[in-house]
This record gives C-alpha cells, sequence and structure tokens, in this order.
C-alpha cells in the first residue's frame, strides 16, 4: 500500500497542471486558449449583456472601441485581484513564424529589445510547440508592472501580456505559462514557412547567418525589421493595452508606487 501511495505522488509530481475552465476559440486569429475559471474573460464575441464589463468599468460599447483601437481579442480579470489578461495583434514584417527559427536567434531578439524598451529582466520561452520571447518589466507612467511574452503566427506579431499594480510573483508568473501552454494556433500553409533563403538557414542549421551582423549580409536587413518588431512587442502592449481603459480608471484607486526593484 505505502509502494502504491508512493508512486501516485511521484506520478503527480511529474504531471503537468491542467487547467480546467472555459476554452476560448477565436476563430478570426486561428486562436484556442483555456482561461481558468477563476477569470472573468471578455472576447469581441460575448459583450452583450456580459455581466463582467462592470468589473472592468466599462459598457458594450466601450469595450467594442477598446478593442477594434488597439486590435485586442482578451482581455481577462482574475479573481479578485487588478491581474489582467490580454491578447493583442500586430503586423509582422519579415517572420512568418518566429518557432521556425534557432534558440539562439530568438535569445538574440529578446536581448536587444531589452535593451531597447529598458526591461531588465528578459529571456526566451517554449511550451514544447512555440517559442515566445519574454521581458518583465515595471512602467513608471502607468505605475504597473508587466510580463509580456510574445511571437509571431501567420506574419502576425502575437502579445501575451499579464499585468498589475503589484509585483508580478513567480506564482502569477507560473500561472501564465500553464495559460500558454494551452495554446494552439493554426499555422496556415502560405506562412508555414520562412522565405527561401531564411528557411535554407534554418534547415542547414546556419546560426550564422542569424547572427552574423555585417552590415553586407541578409541577416542586417532581417536585423533591422527585426528590432522593430520586437521593441514594439515590448513597448506598444505597455503603452496601449491598459492605459486607455482599465489601468487608467483604476488609477487613483491605488497607491501610487514611484521606488521598485526586480
Amino acid at each position: 500500500m505505502k509502494k502504491l501511495l508512493y508512486a501516485v505522488i511521484c506520478l503527480l509530481l511529474v504531471t503537468p497542471i491542467k487547467i480546467y475552465g472555459e476554452t476560448i476559440d477565436i476563430k478570426d486569429i486561428n486562436l484556442k486558449i483555456e482561461l481558468g475559471d477563476d477569470w472573468h474573460v471578455l472576447t469581441r464575441d460575448n459583450l452583450t449583456n456580459n455581466k463582467d464589463l462592470e468589473l472592468f468599468k466599462s459598457d458594450e460599447k466601450d469595450m467594442e472601441k477598446y478593442f477594434e483601437d488597439i486590435n485586442a481579442y482578451i482581455d481577462a480579470l482574475y479573481k479578485d485581484s487588478y491581474l489582467e489578461f490580454t491578447i493583442v495583434l500586430d503586423d509582422a514584417d519579415g517572420i512568418n513564424f518566429l518557432t521556425n527559427y534557432p534558440d539562439s536567434f530568438v535569445k538574440e531578439l529578446a536581448k536587444k529589445s531589452a535593451k531597447e524598451a529598458g526591461a531588465e529582466d528578459y529571456g526566451i520561452y517554449s511550451n514544447g510547440k512555440y517559442k515566445f520571447t519574454k521581458h518583465k518589466f515595471y512602467d513608471k507612467k502607468t505605475k504597473a508592472y508587466y510580463l509580456v511574452y510574445a511571437t509571431v503566427f501567420n506574419n502576425k506579431t502575437y502579445y501575451f501580456q499579464l499585468s498589475d499594480y503589484e509585483k508580478i510573483t513567480d506564482e502569477e508568473g507560473a500561472l501564465f505559462e500553464n495559460i500558454l501552454d494551452t495554446l494552439e494556433v493554426k499555422i496556415l500553409d502560405k506562412y508555414r514557412y520562412e522565405d527561401k533563403e531564411t528557411q535554407k538557414a534554418i534547415d542547414e542549421n546556419d546560426e550564422s547567418y542569424f547572427l552574423d551582423e555585417k552590415d553586407d549580409t541578409d541577416y542586417a536587413g532581417i536585423k533591422r525589421r527585426m528590432i522593430s518588431i520586437i521593441f514594439d512587442w515590448v513597448v506598444r502592449p505597455c503603452i496601449v493595452v491598459l492605459v486607455p481603459l482599465f489601468l487608467a480608471k483604476k488609477f487613483d484607486k491605488k497607491k501610487k508606487k514611484d521606488d521598485v526593484d526586480f
């Protein structure tokens, strides 16, 4: 009996946590993702007569405009807190599917964009299916903390953002990654691979193609586009995603913090 109990405990320790809750299916952007029952979720398709609008201090018309203005598709609040999860899309230039690229290149993007945007904590994340850049930072303008994971699907930049007035804890970060682990995106055939030359370098594991920074290489052109994109991945959500709606309306209800550290 003890051996059986020990085996069960060991199994629980190595079994990934599953989030049980609502599966959000957004066909417009070929995305499915699960959010637990503890989340109050707004999408473009569930605003009519949605009582959760009260939590966002908004109404159907305002939320429709909000989603359209910043090209957001999900905005969700965690139970009894200011913890907010948002998905925003933007155009991408030069990448079809970021997961195609080697880790060394994705890490370089995360590093360079962190410097551009002033994010002190950065890295990459892979859930076994997709690769993301990862940035964690504090924004003095909104007095809020941000954790932003970004990637490219179907030639579109997808921003997955967690934000709060309090420091985002390791537990909340783990919750965020558990959500991302449920992510399913349909990759369209025309965006499954990169341009011919880039895909050749990927297939041949030629990392020098991506990491050589000489001006006379093809990577230099790609790099300029990438830096522009990755800079937006960090800065744009911070500026536009929450300020027009939730943080702006709640700003005076929370203690302002001027001194922060990571």
